[in-house]
């Protein structure tokens, strides 16, 4: 039998961050661990969409490369001093503020993005915002089986079929557990 990985104290930190917040949901080890290889090979600046807890911005500092910057966003100005405390130890800048304010740090090599927020933004948008050769990583959703994609109610997922399907990118969905997955864009040269 394997032993099961331990969690790293900065992620350890912003978990229970989380539990004293009262989130009941926060950035997983499965996500975490997924991101982390993901920011080990990437080249630019690595961004995150809403920090919330930590964890997820944890995981993306102990993956990337000692010099590549990691910057998260968190539009709660309370949620975001937390954040900030929670992983002082860490070098992450945590800007308080929005998508726009995000921009400002980019093109990203690696861009993680929960479903709520490409659920909001235009896959060219986002896209925008990350370099040639560069991934987003769509999370915090159900897996979804079968062709077209679709939600917990059955009903076609129009964010993940843009996605899949978006003529900048290659993209995938990939089971990281049970109940959770993970798109993964590759955005491509205009050139192809």
């Amino acid at each position: 039998m394997l032993p099961i990985p331990e969690i790293p104290e900065p992620v350890t930190k912003a978990l229970h961050n989380a539990l004293e917040m009262g989130y009941f949901t926060t950035t997983r080890n499965e996500t975490g661990r997924f991101m982390a290889t993901l920011a080990a090979g990437v080249h630019g600046a690595v961004g995150e969409c809403e920090t919330g807890s930590g964890a997820g911005a944890a995981w993306l500092r102990l993956g990337a490369r000692k010099r590549t910057k990691v910057v998260s966003y968190e539009p709660d100005p309370t949620v975001c001093a937390r954040a900030r405390e929670v992983l002082a130890d860490l070098d992450v800048d945590i800007i308080e503020g929005d998508w726009d304010d995000l921009l400002d740090y980019g093109p990203f090599g690696l861009l993680s993005v929960p479903i709520r927020v490409a659920r909001v933004r235009d896959v060219d948008e986002i896209l925008k915002a990350v370099s040639v050769g560069g991934l987003v990583v769509i999370d915090d959703m159900p897996p979804s089986h079968g062709f077209p994609p679709r939600d917990i109610n059955g009903t076609v997922d129009t964010t993940r079929l843009a996605w899949l399907t978006h003529p900048k990118v290659h993209a995938t969905e990939i089971q990281l557990a049970s109940d959770m997955a993970a798109i993964v864009a590759c955005r491509l040269s205009p050139r192809g």
